[in-house]
């Protein structure tokens, strides 16, 4: 294999996709109405579930961003890096105040 030539590239690029994952899997889930008006569409929707998930999946995709910013504060990855980090953090105050709302517990980093 070796080192990737772009190692900024390589880490915002594994960022993105757990960022896609978190955000587009619960959207994909919502946007089709309430899936908890009608389980027979959403057999597999679990609230609580998917959105701890997508937490840890926030807290993944935090951690290569910031090794971006940090480590590589000149790469052309770095400015959207750093948008994406104000992006998640919003994701996460919206899904944790959801999963308080569902009374259910949080397996997340916090951060």
């Amino acid at each position: 294999m070796g080192f990737p030539k772009d190692p900024a590239y390589a880490y915002y690029k594994q960022g993105f996709l757990s960022f896609s994952s978190a955000v587009h899997g619960i959207a994909e889930l919502s946007g089709s109405g309430a899936p908890g008006s009608n389980p027979r569409y959403f057999p597999h929707f679990n609230p609580a579930q998917d959105f701890s998930l997508s937490l840890r999946q926030l807290g993944t995709a935090r951690g290569y961003f910031s090794r971006v910013v940090e480590e590589y504060p000149q790469s052309a990855w770095c400015a959207d890096a750093k948008v994406k980090l104000r992006r998640i953090e919003g994701f996460v105050r919206i899904y944790r105040r959801i999963l308080s709302n569902l009374g259910a517990r949080e397996d997340a980093p916090q951060g």
